[in-house]
């Protein structure tokens, strides 16, 4: 996430490979940035706490992401804020899967882009 030696497109970057938070464009985030510099720092467990979690939190809200890696130790979680029809127990047409993996990958024919405000 952080910005630290980001380099221009075509350049390889050895952080943040994605380019997630650009400097340099429009809907960069300063927060993301003081905070992967103030974390190594904070000593105090609660404050450390906090950090990660304001940390998460815009991470969660700006990336919208699909995993598409099979992790069978990682919970289901979802976000409905980009992409609806996620199976659920109310809407059981598949096991709570990621959907990069096996039959978890029916999902992604099933899931529908939520539509953006203007």
């Amino acid at each position: 996430m952080t910005t630290q030696d980001f380099a221009p497109l075509g350049e390889k970057m050895y952080k943040n490979m994605g380019r997630f938070n650009d400097p340099k464009a429009p809907g960069y985030i300063p927060r993301i940035d003081e905070l992967m510099a103030l974390i190594p720092t904070i000593k105090d467990d609660a404050a450390l706490l906090a950090a990660y979690r304001e940390l998460n939190m815009i991470f969660m809200k700006e990336q919208p992401t699909l995993p598409l890696v099979y992790r069978p130790d990682a919970f289901y979680e979802f976000s409905e804020k980009h992409w609806s029809n996620m199976p659920t127990a109310a809407n059981p047409y598949l096991p709570p899967l990621v959907p990069g993996d096996r039959l978890g990958t029916k999902m992604l024919w099933s899931i529908k882009p939520v539509p953006q405000a203007n």
